[in-house]
């Protein structure tokens, strides 16, 4: 006999715009600027600058015919109001992920336990775009697969005084 795990937040009544809010006071008083917020029914991306490097964060919403959205714990297909209320409710879950991850992260540097550039690594935003993350994620799988590390990113031409 199986029990589900609860998941951080399931349940959550909190609305979106109530953890967008707190985000952006989180931002606000870190001192990152150029703060982004935008959302489509595909998901929401968050993106900042914070001492002079842009990150971005998205949150992927799920799919409306998800099983966990769309059925209940027997396989039973729900009412298109219920599949609603689980959608929504699975988003403002997910809204508060990135909250209390951006707050981890925070505590984490004020600890010292890490640098900026490491909590924030994977979302640092490349000129493309992209991210770190997205570029390294590959580069992983491949090491582990074949045990030879390969180059994770391009050489860039080496700033005067530092060597690559």
């Amino acid at each position: 006999m199986s029990t589900k795990k609860p998941r951080y937040a399931e349940g959550t009544d909190v609305p979106v715009e109530k953890s967008r809010n707190e985000i952006e006071k989180i931002l606000i008083s870190r001192d990152a600027d150029q703060r982004i917020f935008g959302e489509d029914e595909q998901g929401a991306r968050v993106m900042f600058r914070l001492h002079g490097r842009m990150y971005k964060f998205d949150i992927v919403y799920p799919s409306r015919s998800d099983r966990s959205i769309a059925c209940d714990s027997r396989g039973y297909a729900l009412t298109k109001d219920r599949v609603a209320a689980r959608y929504q409710k699975e988003i403002q879950r997910r809204w508060r992920v990135l909250l209390i991850s951006l707050k981890a992260r925070f505590e984490i540097i004020d600890s010292e336990a890490a640098t900026v550039d490491q909590e924030f690594m994977a979302y640092t935003m490349l000129p493309d775009g992209s991210t770190v993350g997205e570029h390294i994620e590959p580069s992983i799988e491949y090491a582990y697969q074949t045990g030879q590390i390969p180059e994770l990113l391009p050489r860039f031409k080496a700033l005067p005084g530092r060597n690559l």
